[in-house]
């Protein structure tokens, strides 16, 4: 039986920028909106609230990407975030939230990076051209 994810996270693509956030504390370990999920909630529940509580964007649609273990012993699911509403900033105090070069993601101060990795190699297809924001 496939173990359900105990996280989530979500990919948003803008102008070939993703967006990033940091972890509270340590504004150089950047990784994709997201988190654990709550009792009873849906990963993409989950993700829509982690998304809007870490960046007040607004996940209008998701596409399910991959799904693996984050390195830290969760299942974790990522989704393609293709459309949203609203601008990035930083609603958590003392956290970075901005768009940057994938290979920020990569860095050796992210604490996902090999996760961040993992995702990169999953979802080339997905990656449109053009803008990627909806509205």
């Amino acid at each position: 039986m496939k173990k359900a994810p105990g996280a989530v996270v979500g990919l948003l693509l803008l102008e070939g920028h993703i967006l990033a956030v940091s972890r509270k504390g340590n504004r150089v370990d950047l990784g994709f909106p997201g988190g654990k999920l709550d009792p009873g909630e849906t990963p993409e529940q989950a993700l829509r609230r982690e998304i809007l509580e870490e960046t007040g964007i607004t996940a209008t649609s998701l596409v399910e990407a991959f799904e693996d273990d984050d390195g830290f012993g969760r299942i974790c699911r990522a989704y393609w975030v293709p459309t949203w509403e609203g601008e990035a900033a930083s609603v958590e105090k003392g956290a970075f939230v901005g768009w940057v070069e994938p290979w920020w993601l990569l860095e050796p101060s992210c604490s996902f990076r090999d996760y961040n990795q993992k995702l990169f190699d999953k979802v080339k297809g997905l990656q449109p051209k053009g803008r990627g924001r909806g509205k």
